[in-house]
């Protein structure tokens, strides 16, 4: 597929709002030194559910919310989401219909919370802000582990030299130039970044769900010690459903004939000519 210029400039302003408003924030210890690596400032923003809440709520960023709202409202970052959300739906049209159910579902049930974009199923998102977003080995355990997350490249730098993504558990490592996209099962692959060159800069851009939404949604919209105490047979009946949910999950996932198939790629078998060049 050709890229358009116009695309590629596109993705060049939102690397170059990100790298921007980075540098000109104050990030405090734990959010330039944590999981996903050291050294660049990371903040997540949208809606979760978890650590002590007992409902879904709006991620609080004290000191960063204008600098994360600007960013949220930037069109070239919509542009982002909006393709990170398309290619999401083309390669795995049945796991997007239960993102898409469930946030419908959750906006009517909680009316109170804040979207990052109206055209994603995704519920939040993470800027990684560099200057050099190189992340370490990690995974991303609240995120649904059957789900993916959509990861976009952005910055100046030689991906022949480095900003590689490794996942551990394939055994690969894929170039990943900038304004590339990746959908990642990023709560069960460990997953980090090669090193970039000194004189160039790196940064990236997340969505995902959590998965904890999903528990929540699946309870009758109750923790998991709320839905217990309202029904404790029902409770049983779920934890046993809950323990094949991951098999369900994968009957949701594209074989990869299927994915290519999806995304308008020829698919040539075994038997047919490959030509001539």
């Amino acid at each position: 597929m050709v890229d358009s210029k116009d695309a590629a400039e596109s993705r060049k302003r939102a690397g170059e709002a990100i790298l921007h408003a980075g540098l000109a924030s104050k990030f405090k210890p734990a959010q330039v030194d944590h999981k996903r690596g050291k050294g660049f400032g990371a903040l997540n923003v949208g809606v979760m559910m978890g650590h002590g809440p007992k409902r879904p709520y709006n991620l609080r960023n004290a000191g960063h919310e204008d600098m994360l709202s600007k960013l949220l409202a930037d069109s070239d970052i919509q542009r982002i989401a909006h393709f990170q959300d398309s290619t999401f739906a083309m390669f795995f049209p049945a796991l997007y219909k239960k993102y898409q159910g469930l946030r419908e579902d959750v906006k009517l049930h909680i009316k109170d919370l804040k979207w990052n974009f109206q055209k994603s199923v995704f519920s939040a998102a993470a800027f990684n802000f560099g200057p050099k977003t190189v992340t370490a080995r990690h995974r991303d355990a609240m995120n649904l582990p059957s789900g993916f997350c959509a990861i976009t490249a952005l910055g100046s730098f030689d991906s022949k030299l480095g900003g590689h993504i490794v996942i551990e558990e394939l055994g690969v490592i894929v170039e990943f130039p900038p304004g590339s996209t990746i959908l990642l099962p990023s709560a069960v692959f460990t997953h980090s970044n090669l090193a970039i060159q000194d004189e160039e800069w790196r940064v990236s851009f997340t969505q995902f769900s959590s998965g904890a939404l999903f528990r929540y949604a699946d309870n009758g919209y109750r923790t998991e010690e709320e839905f217990k105490a309202y029904d404790k047979d029902q409770h049983e009946y779920m934890a046993a459903w809950k323990a094949t949910r991951w098999e369900r999950g994968l009957a949701m996932w594209n074989t990869l004939d299927e994915a290519l198939q999806a995304g308008g790629f020829n698919i040539l078998t075994k038997d047919e000519p490959v030509g001539e060049i």
